[in-house]
């Protein structure tokens, strides 16, 4: 279904409500200078550069580099000069020099000169150039990173001029690298971004004041030079429509709603924020307008809109059809249904008295509605499960034309793009992009505490960013290397985990991949939760949380599994399903535990590949880990590793949750028990079928029964039909 028409609706309707304010130029233009050949090791240049890339693509600035030549150099960099104020000065503009150099010490006048080496010629006298900014009608902003850099401070008499200089008069500045002034200047702009759109001058010199506290000690100063006091200036993105964010910040929103997009249901929305958006709403842009349930009906149900000849779902065995059918019935029911409690609500709330009712929640919702909601989304994602599962293994997609369909407008709209990329460079057919999967030198991280012989997870810091590493140590060679499989797998296993990934799959974003050679050990980089602190893992909650209530494990084994299937349904296996790779992230170390059990994070990637990759014939003899094994896995493998092994995994882990404690202490788990690989499998077979079903019930019993067994082998159809949909229904039963 083609949404553009309601986009620009609603558009319009909420452009014509907000007023365009907020930022206070009209054009940003950057002139970013540095000599052609300096003495600097790297040149200044290549940080010069990144300066460039940050102002024109990060701040959407007008920006003009200009390479200071060493011949002719004070007549060709007034030209420069001359040539960016001719072009951008005007009041209601902001102008920004940077300069990357040497300063001259040696100036008796106590004015500022550059100079391309510590030594020598040439150079440039600044003071005899900046006076044609001085008298611009834009505001001026100046940033210098080179020694003695605030000799350029003088007073100007209109509009504001200031300057961030990285020392002071006779201040010496670092070199280029990893502690240069520039380095942090950089770091903390593109910070400031992500957090909050922005910052101001004053602000941004306090940001890097604190960084050289801990390191070079050299402080960087900043003068505002204007006769009358004002706010210091103000950068923030300049590509971005006004009416797109407030003067300090900007807030994404996604509004879910529980019908198909229509005129009427849009101009509802656009009323809805006009009457409520508060005063500090200084504009709202609509991205897109997506009819997700539409979109997959369109891609099952109209001619050629998947992409091939006729319906997709006619070219389907009737397995897959009947399925997909049910699915779109459930969703058009849920749709019904939430109409109905939408009027249930509005008339209950015509007549509810100061004392609310009983099963009203603190909110104010019913259950009724909540309940409702849920369902609905639910069914909405179950139902984009299932075309994707049938679209994977759909024989067209299967010869190659998965890339094509990735283009397909419809698969787009449906959100089928996300998959498709993930299971492209399963199949080897989308190539690991560069520069991603980034590699991060461990030196960048700070641990929060010493990392020990047996950690596996580490929280650090990166550029004041909280992070989690998961350590994967392996055994050196001879001259230290890690073995070559593991060389070969790390950058594409992070790659992976870097895409953007449906919210189902419960894995954090990765942000990098490290490696500590001295100590043997490569490392997976992981954005928080936003405001965690602390972490735990499932197999810590044992002990640590010991009486959790039904309904929490029911919605943590129901989304421990959904994840697996999400991986298994791109080609991606896990290999290391257990209750030490879940994690659990919480704001304090006081706050209750339990409130973030039923958000499970799936970690645990060393060993982590694509379906159709060869398996690792290494032998396995750590117990703690052999329970989670079938018997073909136990010692040296007799069966390559495949998705049905992380199911029979999957089966020890939901044993875990049912008996809540860890697999070594699961019933018929103790060595005494087991003589042979095929006991543990008999005894926690055993286990489900008899002591989980009084705890937990018949149908999670059989679920984790169906698990162990083996019954499900690799077709994500049972997958789906015998494990995830029981555990779905119990999560929605509370």
């Amino acid at each position: 279904m083609n949404t553009d028409h309601l986009k620009r609706e609603l558009q319009s309707d909420l452009s014509a409500s907000f007023p365009k304010r907020g930022f206070p130029y009209q054009k940003v233009a950057a002139l970013v200078l540095y000599w052609t050949e300096d003495d600097f090791q790297p040149p200044c240049k290549d940080e010069a550069r990144e300066v460039k890339d940050l102002f024109s693509t990060g701040l959407g600035y007008d920006t003009v580099v200009f390479p200071i030549p060493s011949t002719n150099s004070r007549n060709a960099l007034e030209k420069a000069v001359v040539d960016f104020k001719y072009a951008y000065d005007l009041g209601s503009n902001l102008m920004i020099v940077y300069y990357s150099g040497h300063g001259d010490p040696d100036d008796k006048r106590g004015k500022a000169v550059w100079a391309a080496k510590a030594v020598g010629e040439p150079t440039i006298d600044w003071f005899e150039v900046q006076p044609h900014l001085e008298n611009a009608s834009a505001d001026v902003l100046f940033i210098f990173d080179c020694c003695h850099a605030s000799q350029a401070a003088k007073n100007r008499r209109k509009g504001s001029l200031e300057l961030l200089a990285a020392s002071s008069a006779g201040g010496q500045t670092p070199c280029p690298g990893k502690y240069s002034f520039t380095r942090y200047l950089v770091d903390e702009l593109q910070k400031a971004l992500v957090e909050k759109n922005g910052l101001q001058v004053d602000e941004l010199h306090a940001r890097i004041n604190r960084r050289v506290m801990h390191t070079t000690r050299v402080t960087p100063v900043h003068f505002t030079l204007r006769p009358d006091p004002a706010p210091s200036i103000l950068l923030r993105p300049h590509s971005r429509s006004p009416s797109t964010a407030s003067p300090l910040g900007a807030l994404t929103i996604t509004v879910s709603v529980l019908e198909p997009p229509s005129r009427h249901s849009i101009q509802k929305l656009g009323d809805w924020i006009k009457r409520t958006a508060p005063n500090s709403i200084s504009g709202i842009k609509v991205d897109r307008v997506v009819d997700l349930s539409g979109s997959l009906r369109d891609f099952l149900l109209d001619d050629g809109k998947a992409g091939i000849s006729g319906r997709f779902i006619d070219s389907l065995g009737p397995k897959d059809k009947g399925l997909l059918l049910t699915d779109l019935n459930k969703l058009s029911q849920n749709i019904v249904d939430a109409r109905i409690s939408e009027t249930i609500q509005v008339a209950g709330s015509a007549i509810t008295t100061s004392s609310p009712e009983p099963n009203t929640a603190a909110d104010g919702s019913t259950p009724l509605g909540s309940s409702i909601f849920q369902k609905f989304e639910m069914t909405a994602q179950k139902l984009f499960q299932n075309v994707w599962n049938a679209t994977s293994k759909h024989p067209t997609f299967q010869r190659g034309d998965l890339k094509t369909l990735q283009q397909n407008e419809v698969a787009q709209q449906a959100g089928l793009t996300t998959t498709i990329g993930l299971s492209l460079l399963a199949r080897d057919e989308e190539q690991v992009p560069d520069p991603e999967p980034k590699f991060i030198p461990c030196e960048d991280f700070i641990h929060k505490r010493l990392l020990g012989d047996n950690d596996r997870f580490s929280l650090a810091t990166k550029n004041d960013q909280l992070v989690i590493v998961e350590i994967v140590r392996y055994l050196q060679g001879e001259d230290g290397s890690p073995p070559q499989s593991m060389k070969a797998q790390f950058p594409k296993t992070s790659s992976f985990l870097s895409r953007p990934k449906p919210e189902y799959f419960q894995i954090l974003r990765c942000i990098g991949y490290t490696q500590d050679k001295s100590e043997g050990w490569y490392g997976l980089a992981f954005s928080i939760p936003e405001g965690s602190s602390t972490h735990s893992t499932l197999e810590g909650q044992f002990g640590q949380s010991p009486r959790v209530p039904l309904e929490i494990r029911y919605r943590l084994a129901y989304r421990i599994a959904l994840s697996l299937y999400g991986l298994h349904s791109v080609g991606w296996i896990h290999k290391g399903i257990r209750s030490e790779n879940i994690l659990f992230f919480h704001k304090s170390k006081n706050n209750d535990k339990t409130s973030a059990l039923d958000q499970p994070w799936l970690f645990g990637f060393e060993y982590a590949r694509e379906t159709g990759q060869s398996s690792s014939q290494q032998p396995e003899f750590r117990m703690n880990r052999l329970l989670y094994l079938p018997p073909s896995r136990w010692g040296t493998p007799s069966a390559k590793f495949g998705p049905e092994h992380d199911i029979y995994s999957l089966g020890v882990l939901l044993l875990e949750i049912g008996f809540w404690v860890n697999a070594e202490k699961l019933p018929g788990a103790s060595m005494k028990h087991i003589r042979k690989a095929e006991d543990a499998q008999a005894q926690f077979i055993k286990s489900a079928g008899k002591d989980l079903s009084h705890i937990m019930g018949t149908r999670f019993a059989g679920a984790v029964s169906t698990c162990l067994k083996g019954h499900v082998g690799e077709r994500q159809l049972d997958f789906r039909k015998d494990i995830i949909d029981i555990l779905e229904g119990l999560a929605l039963s509370e």
